[in-house]
């Protein structure tokens, strides 16, 4: 499976690079970076509907998860710089090509192992139905909020000047950040338990709006309801915002996978005392 990996890897990386980088030498960074999104999505899809190219590009593969490697791959190398930053060396004009050759052979190789990750994570046996679905669904749906959050929460602000400066920009970037995050995670809850095959349309129907209803409720008391001064405390001890600590991108991420969990949880209880009633 590895060496098929490789093949992939080479194969897109020959298809996309040079376009790409022709695109961007003579057209500009804007549409280089278009000509990337495009062609590093569409290219390993097309390649693994060739039938010729079946024996030496078979491994795990799902178009869906290659599609989310590709949002998370974007979101951490164009728009979640942070922790790890990485700036295009400016200066001749063969080191600013460099420069990208690397960020775009580094970014199209995560696309391809995170895609075959995520593959075999979603193959993996399943022991338990509540954890092994809130697992699922906190790994579709945290990544790349959690990533964008982080990297607001983790600036570091010590100038009460600079930090009343920013506190406008910063709030409405919060807020957007809250409406994307939650349609995103809606999404996420209703296309994952959507009923399939031999499954009761109803009943499905009535998990997925319990689910989502507790989400809601939880992160709604979290954001704007009363909270313990201990749990600030504590909170803010696990989750140092605008202090460059990278805790920020971590305590989220906990925090909204057990809340996750519990709205799951308790999905599934509805779901199991309906079935129980109609089993009697």
């Amino acid at each position: 499976m590895i060496k098929n990996v490789l093949r992939m890897f080479v194969l897109n990386l020959a298809i996309v690079l040079p376009v790409t980088m022709i695109i961007l030498a003579l057209q500009g960074v804007s549409l280089g970076m278009v000509a990337f999104l495009v062609l590093s999505f569409l290219t390993p899809m097309v390649l693994r509907r060739q039938d010729k190219l079946q024996q030496f590009l078979t491994y795990s593969w799902r178009n869906s998860l290659y599609a989310y490697s590709w949002i998370w791959c974007l979101t951490f190398f164009f728009l979640g710089d942070s922790v790890i930053p990485y700036a295009i060396a400016s200066g001749s004009m063969g080191m600013i090509m460099l420069g990208w050759i690397v960020v775009f052979t580094v970014c199209l190789l995560a696309m391809t192992i995170v895609a075959v990750i995520l593959t075999l994570f979603a193959d993996r046996p399943r022991f338990n139905r509540w954890f092994d679905d809130s697992l699922d669904m906190a790994v579709y749906s945290l990544p790349v909020p959690m990533l964008l959050l982080g990297d607001v929460l983790f600036l570091n602000v010590p100038d009460p000047i600079l930090a009343a400066q920013l506190s406008p920009q910063v709030f409405t970037f919060l807020q957007l950040w809250l409406y994307g995050f939650v349609i995103w995670t809606m999404g996420v809850i209703a296309i994952y338990l959507h009923p399939r095959m031999g499954q009761k349309q109803g009943l499905r129907l009535a998990r997925i709006m319990v689910t989502a209803l507790v989400w809601l409720a939880i992160n709604g008391h979290l954001m704007y309801g009363w909270k313990p001064d201990f749990f600030m405390e504590l909170l803010y001890f696990l989750m140092p915002v605008f202090q460059g600590n990278w805790l920020v991108y971590i305590t989220p991420g906990l925090l909204e996978f057990i809340v996750l969990g519990m709205s799951v949880g308790l999905g599934i209880l509805l779901e199991d005392f309906i079935l129980k009633r109609q089993a009697k």
